[in-house]
This record gives structure tokens, sequence and C-alpha cells, in this order.
């Protein structure tokens, strides 16, 4: 890929690292050369889910030590999305670290994609919102989860394409008052949209899909 691949190596600490290599020479490692586990606690340690939040990316996830630390912190209805532009992430994951639980937990999804990037990997890991942060979320209990699914309209959900039309807030202000959570997902960011609003439909399973004049779908 652009002359770079990827390679696992024994780290000073005995734990499995890796890092990309150019035809070149160029090396970048994507782990500690050192003690990878230890760098991976560092980094999670920083990193917190945020109240009620549903949906959390993560950028670059090489072998996986720190996004494993933080998805044990998620609460049970929260997803995990790993984003990595190498398309063989995964699979490289799956033959050095078979046993890591980003290949297996269902709060997990992965998305490799073949990048428009000049290098096939992120500088850092990097943890990020999709956007769907700022509503209210009430916590379902283990009892609650499976009856939601069946039955959205108990709570319901409605998933709206947000556009700045000038009904927009008085729209969204009224069916909050009514007790409807409302997740927003921006129209005008359209290299992600579809992408973004798939996530969000595994996400929240919400009740119905809202648009004002057709925004999202001319």
């Amino acid at each position: 890929m652009n002359g770079w691949h990827k390679e696992a190596f024994v780290a000073k600490s005995g734990k499995l690292s890796a890092r990309w290599v150019h035809d070149d020479g160029r090396v970048v490692h994507i782990h500690s050369r050192i003690d990878p586990q230890q760098e991976a606690e560092r980094i999670a340690a920083q990193l917190h889910p945020r109240g009620e939040q549903l949906i959390y990316r993560w950028c670059g996830v090489g072998l996986g030590y720190a996004a494993e630390l933080f998805l044990q912190k998620l609460p049970d209805f929260s997803l995990l999305i790993l984003d990595d532009p190498d398309p063989d992430a995964r699979a490289f994951l799956e033959k050095h670290r078979p046993e890591s639980p980003l290949l297996s937990d269902h709060h997990v999804e992965w998305q490799c994609f073949r990048s428009s990037l000049e290098t096939p990997f992120y500088r850092s890991p990097e943890l990020s919102s999709l956007g769907l942060a700022s509503y209210p979320v009430k916590k379902p209990t283990t009892k609650e989860t499976p009856q939601r699914r069946k039955q959205p309209g108990l709570q319901p959900v409605v998933l709206y394409l947000k556009s700045g039309y000038h009904l927009e807030s008085e729209l969204l202000a009224a069916l909050r008052a009514e007790g409807v959570t409302v997740v927003e997902i921006s129209f005008w960011q359209r290299n992600t949209f579809v992408e973004r609003l798939l996530e969000a439909v595994e996400a929240t399973h919400p009740s119905l899909l809202l648009t004002i004049s057709h925004l999202g779908f001319d």
C-alpha cells in the first residue's frame, strides 16, 4: 500500500508490538518499542465514556491494546466503531492476536477501508464523537433493552436529519417537550452522511426517521 507494509515484532518487554515499514526504509511505530501494554494503559487512562453517548469511533487499531481497555469502560448500550485506513487491519489482528475481544465483542464494529491518505495509517490513536453526544438517552436496564427493541414505540426515538431549516429548532423543542429522544445527524457532512446515518440506526433503533422537505433524499 503506497510502499508501506505492516509487521509485528517483539518489544523489549516481551509483548508483541507493530510498526509500518516503507520500501525506502522509513519506519513508523504503531505501538511502543519498549512496552506496548503500559503505553496502552496510559492512553486508556485518559479516555472516558461521555455520559449518555452511544457511539464512539476509534481511529487506528494496530494490535488493539488501548482500544480493548477503552472497550471495558463502555456501558452495555454503547457501540465502539474501529476505524482504520488499512483494509487489512482486522486480518492483521486476527493473525497476531486472535484472542482479542475486538474480534468478537458485540459492542464492536469494524470499518476498514482503502483510504485516500498518503499513508495507510493515522498518526496517533484518536477517540472522537460521531455527533450523538448532545441528546439525552435513558440508560436501559438489562430487562429494558430487549423489550425496547421489540417494541420501540415504548420509548420513542426520532432520528432527525439536521439541515438548519428555519423550523428546525421549534420542531425539535416540541418533540423533546413530549419526552421524545431526538438523535441529530447533520445532512451537510455529505461525504459521510450515509455511513453516519446507518451507524445511528443500528445503535439507537429509532421509531422513525424525520426530515424537513425531504432534505437528504432528493
